[in-house]
């Protein structure tokens, strides 16, 4: 398992054209060991966010948040 951790910033997310949610799901994919992510509900709401968690083998941890932005953590869990 890798040992990187990422983090992803959507909470400033104004366009498409550095598609960072695409960049996030690329880093779920990889198999990043930890990955730290800031969103706003309208960019990645949180359901969505234990969707794609639990489709990639993540255990979510949620932060905190203020207002309609939230922080979480992503780790990957053991293959045991």
């Amino acid at each position: 398992m890798k040992s990187d951790e990422r983090f992803f910033d959507l909470a400033d997310s104004t366009g498409c054209s550095d598609n960072p949610l695409a960049r996030f799901i690329g880093a779920l994919r990889e198999g990043a060991s930890r990955v730290r992510v800031k969103a706003k509900q309208s960019v990645l709401p949180q359901q969505l966010a234990m969707l794609l968690a639990e489709k990639y083998g993540y255990e979510l941890r949620f932060s905190g948040s203020v207002g309609e932005v939230y922080e979480a953590l992503l780790v990957k869990k053991s293959q045991s």
